[in-house]
Formats: C-alpha cells, sequence, structure tokens
C-alpha cells in the first residue's frame, strides 16, 4: 500500500510539472496486407533515460507499443485536435481563402448591372471591363479549388489523425522506438502476365501487385499475406487501446488459401491511386500440346507442361500465346518442382472440324446385324511450327454379352478403356498442315423376333 501511494503522489507530480516536447510525427515504414484488413506500422525513434514526455500525433484507433521492452511505456491523456499545429494552419488558411472569395464574389455581381452593348464610341472601355472581369473569374475559380483541397486535408486530419501525450522510462540510456499500429484501408491485387511461346518452348511469366491506399506514403516496406487475420481486441472494443507494452501485436491467423506471402521494399505510393509494382519474371521451358475433347466440342486447348523451381501460388492471370491475347482467368497454383499444367484456352491458330460420315446397318446373317458408325475428324495447323496433339473422344459400351463393340480407326489409339469406351490419340502436325483422322466402331448384335420369342 505505502509502494502504490508513493508512486500515484510521484505520478500526480510528474502530469502537473512535466514538460512535453513539441509534438513529433510517426514515419511510416511497414505495410501489411491480409486477406480480411490492413495494417499501418509507423514508428518514432528517440533517445531515452528516466522519464521522457512525448506528444505524438497518431493515427485514430492505434495500438502504441514501444521497443525495446525494458522500457515502460505509460499512457497520459488526449490532447484536442484544435492543438495540433497542422490543423490550426488549415483552419487559418480556409479562413482567409472564405474571404477572398466573398469579396471576388462582390466583384463579379457588379458585372450583372453594367451594359456591354457593342459601340464605337466606348468599345476600347468595354474591352477592359470584359478583360477585368474576366480574370476575376478565373481567380475566383482557382481560389474556389484552392479551398476544396485545404477542406479535404482539413477533414483527413479530422478523421485519421489523434494527438496525445504519452510518457516513456528507461533505467539507463536507451534508444527507443515508439510504434504504432493502426488500420489503414489498403487493397492489393495479385496477378500474372502468362506469355507463351510456342517457337522457343518457354513460358514467361511476369508477376505483379495492384496497391492502392487511402494516403500518401513514401519509401515502405509492404508485406502482402494471402490469408485473414483476426484481432479479437480490434473486434470487442471499437476504442483506441493505447495502454500497451509489447514487443508486437498479438493475433489469430485464420489461413484461407497458402503460406505464400510477398514483401516488397522501398515502396512509394500516392492517395487513391493504383501503383503497379513488378515482383518478378521467370523464363520456364514448357511442352506445348493441343488437347481436344470430342465430348465437349472438340475445342483445340493449348496446354503448357512445366516444371517451376519455385511456387507460383493461384491468382488471377491474362494470358498470351505467340503474341496472341487469349483469355484472362485464374491460373492455378504451381508447385514446386512437380509437373504442373497451364491451360491457355482456345488455340484461334488451330481449327478442328468434327462430321459424322457413315451410320449404316447390315444384316449379316438371319439372326445377326451390324451396324458400322464413323466420324472423320480435320485438324487444320496454322502455327508456324510443328503442333502435338492430343484427341480424346469416346466410342458406347455394351452393357449385354449379346452385344459387342469394336473400335476402329484410321490411326491406331495410345488408350483404350474398355470400361467407358475412352479413346486417346497422340500425334503431330507439321505447320501449316492438315491431318484428317477417322474413328468409330462396329456393332454386333442379335436381332430380334417379331413374335417376341
Amino acid at each position: 500500500m505505502k509502494r502504490s501511494l508513493k508512486f500515484l503522489i510521484f505520478s500526480s507530480f510528474f502530469l502537473t510539472s512535466y514538460n512535453f516536447s513539441k509534438a513529433v510525427s510517426l514515419t511510416p515504414k511497414e505495410l501489411n496486407i491480409y486477406g480480411d484488413n490492413s495494417y499501418l506500422i509507423s514508428e518514432y525513434i528517440t533517445t531515452v533515460k528516466g522519464w521522457k514526455g512525448l506528444s505524438i500525433n497518431i493515427p485514430k484507433n492505434s495500438l502504441v507499443f514501444v521497443e525495446p521492452l525494458s522500457c515502460n511505456l505509460e499512457y497520459v491523456e488526449d490532447r484536442k485536435l484544435t492543438s495540433l499545429k497542422d490543423y490550426k494552419e488549415l483552419k487559418e488558411e480556409i479562413k482567409t481563402l472564405e474571404a477572398q472569395i466573398l469579396a471576388l464574389k462582390s466583384i463579379l455581381k457588379l458585372s450583372n448591372n453594367l451594359n456591354f452593348e457593342k459601340n464605337t464610341k466606348y468599345i476600347n472601355s468595354i474591352k477592359a471591363l470584359e478583360t477585368f472581369f474576366e480574370k476575376k473569374y478565373l481567380e475566383y475559380i482557382e481560389l474556389k479549388n484552392k479551398l476544396n483541397k485545404k477542406e479535404k486535408n482539413l477533414l483527413y486530419i479530422k478523421k485519421t489523425v489523434q494527438p496525445v501525450n504519452i510518457s516513456v522510462f528507461c533505467k539507463s540510456i536507451e534508444t527507443v522506438k515508439i510504434k504504432t499500429r493502426s488500420p489503414i484501408n489498403a487493397k492489393s491485387e495479385v496477378f500474372y502476365y502468362v506469355l507463351g511461346n510456342t517457337r522457343k518452348n518457354t513460358v514467361y511469366l511476369e508477376n505483379r501487385i495492384k496497391l492502392k491506399v487511402d494516403r500518401d506514403l513514401k519509401n515502405i516496406k509492404v508485406n502482402i499475406f494471402q490469408y485473414k487475420t483476426k484481432a479479437p481486441y480490434m473486434e470487442d472494443n471499437p476504442y483506441p487501446m493505447r495502454m500497451m507494452k509489447m514487443a508486437s501485436p498479438q493475433r489469430e491467423y485464420t489461413e484461407a488459401t497458402t503460406r505464400y506471402f510477398y514483401t516488397i521494399s522501398n515502396v512509394s505510393l500516392k492517395r487513391d491511386l493504383n501503383k503497379n509494382i513488378l515482383i518478378s519474371k521467370t523464363i520456364l521451358p514448357a511442352n506445348f500440346q493441343i488437347v481436344i475433347n470430342g465430348r465437349y466440342g472438340s475445342i483445340p486447348n493449348l496446354i503448357a507442361y512445366l516444371r517451376p523451381k519455385k511456387m507460383f501460388p493461384s491468382a488471377k492471370a491474362y494470358f498470351y500465346i505467340d503474341g496472341v491475347f487469349l483469355k484472362s482467368a485464374y491460373m492455378k497454383t504451381l508447385q514446386r518442382g512437380e509437373k504442373n499444367k497451364i491451360s491457355f484456352g482456345e488455340d484461334k491458330l488451330v481449327k478442328v472440324y468434327k462430321e459424322k460420315v457413315k451410320d449404316i446397318t447390315v444384316k449379316i446373317s438371319k439372326n445377326i446385324k451390324t451396324r458400322y458408325v464413323k466420324w472423320r475428324y480435320t485438324i487444320k495447323n496454322k502455327h508456324n511450327k510443328k503442333i502435338l496433339v492430343k484427341l480424346i473422344d469416346y466410342i458406347p459400351v455394351s452393357n449385354s454379352y449379346k452385344i459387342k463393340i469394336e473400335p476402329v480407326s484410321s490411326l491406331l489409339w495410345k488408350k483404350y478403356n474398355r470400361l467407358n469406351g475412352k479413346l486417346i490419340w497422340e500425334f503431330s502436325i507439321p505447320a501449316g498442315k492438315k491431318y484428317i483422322l477417322e474413328f468409330g466402331y462396329k456393332e454386333t448384335k442379335p436381332i430380334e423376333s417379331s413374335n417376341g420369342k
């Protein structure tokens, strides 16, 4: 009890007699962007021995902490916004601009009472008056624009800045970092440019990030995490929390997609303007193949097979092949060291035509008949190099031991699945040439008697 009493007496003496230094501004150092929230880490560095009072302009709803942990941070009091120098200066500038605009309005009203009818006697005077009022009107517009900007800056300060007085205690001389972690309206979008080159058998991956924030930031470090964060103290308590001493804020992470994250150094951002930042450029060896699945419309889908040396997380991508834009879609995660495939979509330089060319039934004997069905694929290669093609199609499957179905083809298939009737062919087509493949099936089954016996 005696010790607590002594501390209270000392604290009251400190509050009444301590002179706080001039308000200092925090320097933004790090921007952390998660899947659901974004936070700006700012700091102020000073030397402390014993007690030191500081007046700091911190962002509203911020968490304040001190490094090193051997020093103590004490919350003292909030100051009114009117004590902030920038706030007071803006208020005075706005007041001056409003007075100048009011004076110009009075002058411009005089133009309504003047008669500007043209006559040769007063023509020079009329021209002079017109020039005078035109200049005043332009001056009025310029002042209105200045006033609008000042008012926006004032509103921004009201919404974001909270002046506070704090004190720091260190037993010995320490270089102290006063840090704040504050919510910030920041948006990020990770995306790729995927450029396939069928001549060189390569895929060029350009990884970029689009950033947008609600304030100007200069030379900061940006960390982008592709998972969500849950901060209980921010959800449960809507009021600012500043009386805390910790090396780093505690969070609970809820992983949504992947552990992959991005770090970018020395980033400068302008308020409400998108910035497109290049993260990496990678050239990957690839094998290209056209995949045609007859069950889904015979579309020539261009596939690249590759083995990257690092992981590329899933994100929106813009796909090009040989300089031609094909589509925008999400690229699946490319796993490091494994065989991955990238689908570029429909290859517009490959034309595929499928038609049914035969469907006849022949009576082999009194009790047996055979049906012959055939389709024809015509595939044109308009690339200036040879392409590999993987063709997939299906024939019916017999569900009775009495019915026998056999595949027929002008090219021997690579695989045939008797359970589902799936056929796979692989072949190449030279540049500028076309390839014709015919396939079908022969179905042999007994003839049903008319009397049902």
